[in-house]
C-alpha cells in the first residue's frame, strides 16, 4: 500500500511539472507565432533578410535582446526557419559561447534537466524532452571542419499541426 501511494505522488508530482515549454512556448517566441508567414515576421523584425539553401528559406534578423536575462550582443542573429508551406516552425537564437553553461543551467532550473545528446570537442548539444510538440535545444559547435569559430544557439522547433487561418 505504501509504494502505490509513493508511485501515486511521484506521478502526481510529474504532471504537476511537465508542459512548461509547451506552456512558455505553444503560441510562438519573441513576438511571433507558428505558422507565421516572413510577411509576419518582417512586421514584428523589419531589417531581416530572406536566406534560402537549396529548399529551406530562412529569415535572419540581427537584435541582441536577452534571452532569460542573458545578456547578446547586438548584432547577434537570429533565424527563423519556415516548412515547405512557408510557415514558421523553428527559430534558433544565437549567443555568446561563454554565456552556454549560463544558459543550460537557467533553462535546466526552468523547463528541467537536459539530456546532453553530444559532448565532444566537436559539438555539444543538450535536449529537452519533446513537449507538445515544442522541442529545445542548446548547441555549441565548430563552424565547419577546419574551422576554429564557434557557434552557440538557443534552437526551438515546433513540430505540431499548425493551424490555418
Amino acid at each position: 500500500m505504501r509504494r502505490l501511494l509513493l508511485s501515486g505522488l511521484f506521478f502526481i508530482s510529474q504532471s504537476a511539472f511537465s508542459g512548461e515549454i509547451a506552456d512558455t512556448y505553444k503560441e510562438g517566441a519573441l513576438g511571433t507565432k507558428w505558422g507565421d508567414t516572413i510577411e509576419n515576421i518582417k512586421k514584428v523584425f523589419p531589417s531581416g533578410r530572406r536566406e534560402t539553401y537549396k529548399d529551406v528559406v530562412m529569415y535572419v534578423v540581427r537584435d541582441g535582446q536577452p534571452i532569460f536575462n542573458i545578456k547578446r550582443k547586438k548584432n547577434s542573429e537570429i533565424i527563423f526557419g519556415f516548412n515547405p508551406e512557408q510557415q514558421l516552425n523553428s527559430i534558433a537564437i544565437s549567443i555568446q559561447q561563454e554565456n552556454y553553461s549560463a544558459l543550460l543551467k537557467t533553462l535546466d532550473s526552468k523547463f528541467s534537466d537536459h539530456i546532453m545528446q553530444s559532448d565532444n570537442t566537436t559539438a555539444r548539444i543538450a535536449t529537452w524532452p519533446k513537449d507538445d510538440g515544442i522541442e529545445l535545444s542548446l548547441t555549441m559547435a565548430r563552424a565547419g571542419f577546419f574551422s576554429q569559430e564557434i557557434k552557440t544557439s538557443f534552437n526551438i522547433i515546433y513540430t505540431g499541426s499548425i493551424k490555418k487561418d
